[in-house]
């Protein structure tokens, strides 16, 4: 078991002088320096009961870095000490997980895990938990020093992603761990919900009708508290991000991701025949409603949404099992139906949101706008459904991909 944490230079001798930490360290620390990155390292040997770890510090000579680098390796013993230890650490000195894209300068997307089909379902189960770990983290780190609302759009879909996976390989993570990550994610993924909404209301729903709408009365003022509610909705998101809540959670999933689904009866099931199983479901559940769609309430639409995506991401986890030419001609049309009912789901919304902005303003120039872009975006909506419709009877045409070769 390894874990890296960045932290603020000036918090390092607090962090490694902390009486949580000294309780565990065993003897004086053992100092080298790298030669080849010019980086002064201590290593430290701690212990507890029936656990051992290593810690190392890494920083530069002159201690001109505003982050270093601490790094713990599990020697023996049983994971969940160290974790309790770094939790209880978080709660005294800030500090952020690590994953493998440190310092990203850009927003970082997911990437579909390296399965192969000789793998068994808790390998599988690892390597997909363990990518949307990645893909948080990074995002995580990356939303820390940046102001891009595209990272609180990657870290939220790296919690669907996570919960997405949790829910596939459900019979192997029934433990109490996983029940606990599966409140705590879902915290984090209305934190940052509350956030996004904004960003996707002014983004996608009402600049885009700038040329349309630009000259009518109030829509610029519209825009204007638009932004105010939405970077006032950061704020306070980036407030509760920056408690020690998400480091903690941060901490949970990289231990228990290392062994997540071991154990488990089904673990050694082949992963082939698991992915199978669970495409077929999902693509089942899919089909029956996809029968009565514009029936369907807003609701029911957009549990209808999540279940494409669902099975979206069940496609992406597992691509590489498949041949590479149906996957790729699959994926593209369940992103279509995913983003038109989302543009469907973000007009009620709207709808919702622009309605109680109008009533605390108490403006007329600003209902007005309002009303203008909701019957816009209303008008479209047969349409949508319409594509909906079409992408999916493009969907039944593909050969299955649950279907043996």
């Amino acid at each position: 078991m390894d874990l890296s944490i960045a932290l603020n230079t000036a918090d390092l001798d607090r962090f490694r002088s902390h009486s949580i930490l000294k309780d565990f360290k065993r003897g004086r620390p053992r100092n080298r320096l790298e030669r080849d990155t010019g980086l002064n390292c201590s290593v430290y040997d701690l212990g507890g009961h029936a656990w051992t770890a290593e810690m190392t510090i890494r920083r530069r000579k002159q201690e001109d870095l505003a982050v270093c680098t601490v790094r713990f390796h599990l020697l023996e013993g049983p994971s969940a000490p160290l974790c309790a230890l770094l939790q209880a650490l978080a709660e005294a000195v800030p500090f952020r997980v690590e994953g493998e894209v440190f310092q990203a300068t850009k927003p970082v997307k997911a990437k579909p895990p390296p399965l192969q089909r000789e793998l068994e379902a808790g390998e599988a189960c690892r390597l997909i938990v363990a990518g949307s770990i990645s893909h948080l983290s990074a995002n995580s780190d990356y939303l820390s020093r940046s102001d891009d609302p595209e990272a609180v759009h990657q870290m939220r879909v790296a919690v669907r992603r996570l919960r997405a996976a949790m829910t596939m390989f459900r019979p192997l993570l029934g433990d109490p761990v996983s029940d606990s990550l599966r409140g705590e994610l879902r915290w984090l993924q209305q934190t940052l919900g509350a956030a996004r909404d904004w960003d996707v209301l002014l983004a996608d729903t009402v600049a885009p009708l700038k040329e349309m709408f630009g000259e009518v009365p109030g829509y610029h003022k519209l825009c204007s508290a638009i932004d105010q509610r939405r970077k006032e909705a950061r704020d306070g998101a980036l407030k509760q991000l920056n408690t020690p809540r998400l480091t903690r959670l941060m901490l949970q999933l990289a231990f228990w991701a290392e062994d997540a689904g071991s154990g488990q009866e089904l673990s050694e099931r082949p992963v082939t025949d698991l992915a199978r199983a669970i495409l077929h479901k999902r693509h089942s559940k899919i089909r029956k409603t996809m029968k009565h769609l514009c029936e369907l309430s807003p609701e029911e639409r957009h549990t209808c949404r999540i279940e494409i995506k669902k099975l979206r991401y069940a496609v992406d986890f597992f691509s590489s099992l498949f041949p590479a030419k149906r996957t790729q001609r699959l994926l593209p049309l369940l992103a279509s139906m995913q983003d038109k009912l989302g543009a469907l789901n973000d007009l009620n919304t709207a709808k919702d949101k622009l309605g109680n902005l109008v009533l605390e303003q108490k403006d007329a120039d600003m209902a007005w706008a309002a009303g203008q872009m909701l019957g816009y975006h209303t008008g479209r909506a047969p349409k949508l459904l319409s594509q909906v419709l079409d992408d999916w009877s493009a969907v039944e045409k593909l050969p299955p991909l649950w279907k043996e070769d």
